[in-house]
């Protein structure tokens, strides 16, 4: 951030239950100095869902995420399960909260890259363990904070995302091709990684065009 302090997600272990149920890992976002010494805590993130107990659990393929994003004197946060995203200023003082009535995208299918190994079982097989199918994708998969303070949010999966000026007002719709991931957003252009057929990155600068 401009003022140095740098953000992060710090994950607040679940317990999980005694008897096989869902359950849910939740995420500080919490304010480091320079050196690392943890400032504060800003605000309690919901995040993946869990099916088992405390003999051993999978993760729920397509459940919400927590995320955060920080530049300049923002920083925003959110779990994906609502389109609701909390805004903040540098100091982590809430400012307002965005929102979009939009429903979340019903869920097809989970991909190979959404699997995950089973977290650590104290004992037995946790062969047999048929996690339920959520009834809806999350209401976005990507946060992003412009150099100007505009923030960009990814519709799940899709290649739309909105743009919301720094009154929380939606301002523009942006369509970027699903093999680029933006990393940094200037003034009519944009920083990131495109991702080719063969699965090999490069660095690639596009030009913001008015439609």
């Amino acid at each position: 951030m401009a003022s140095g302090a740098w953000i992060g997600l710090q994950r607040l272990r679940a317990t999980p239950p005694q008897t096989t149920s869902e359950f849910t890992e939740d995420w500080f976002v919490v304010r480091h100095a320079v050196g690392g010494e943890v400032l504060d805590t800003i605000v309690l993130v919901s995040g993946e869902r869990y099916y088992g107990s405390v003999r051993g659990s999978v993760r729920i393929a397509g459940t919400p995420r927590a995320y955060v994003s920080a530049r300049g004197d923002r920083i925003v946060a959110a779990s994906s399960a609502t389109y609701a995203i909390d805004v903040f200023d540098s100091t982590g003082t809430q400012l307002q909260v965005i929102r979009n009535r939009l429903p979340n995208p019903e869920y097809v299918a989970a991909s190979e890259s959404e699997t995950q190994p089973p977290r650590s079982a104290e004992s037995g097989s946790l062969a047999g363990l048929d996690p339920p199918v959520p009834e809806h994708a999350p209401a976005f998969d990507r946060l992003l904070l412009s150099n100007a303070g505009e923030l960009w949010v990814r519709r799940d999966g899709g290649q739309t995302w909105h743009v919301y000026g720094r009154t929380g007002a939606l301002t523009a719709s942006a369509w970027l091709p699903p093999e680029f991931r933006p990393t940094e957003i200037g003034e009519g252009w944009l920083l990131g990684v495109w991702t080719d057929e063969l699965d090999t990155e490069s660095i690639r600068l596009f030009e913001l065009i008015p439609s």
